[in-house]
């Protein structure tokens, strides 16, 4: 059986100013294989929803991807366009690019 999703040392940060990075997501790894349900679980602010939304590239402009960050995925791929529709709330993508370490 192979994976539907699989995400390998995730790291996600967020800039905030001019110079503060904040690390959100370090080291996250895990698969969810086809025909399988399974649960992220952790305590309040622990990534869960910046772990989630990176792998759909739905978070804020302001985050930051680690590109040595794996993920690879079987189902079809979409595509998010920015739009003001939704209760005027824009979808918004997110930018892949390195930084130094």
């Amino acid at each position: 059986m192979s994976d539907l999703v699989s995400v390998r040392d995730l790291r996600v940060s967020f800039q905030l100013g001019k110079h503060k990075l904040v690390e959100a997501v370090r080291g996250v790894s895990f698969a969810v294989p086809e025909n399988s349900t399974v649960a992220l679980v952790g305590e309040s602010g622990s990534g869960k929803s910046v772990s989630a939304m990176s792998i759909v590239r739905l978070l804020p402009e302001n985050a930051i991807v680690d590109p040595a960050s794996a993920s690879s995925s079987a189902a079809p791929t979409c595509s998010v366009r920015r739009s003001s529709g939704c209760g005027g709330s824009a979808a918004r993508t997110s930018r892949w690019c390195s930084r130094s370490r």
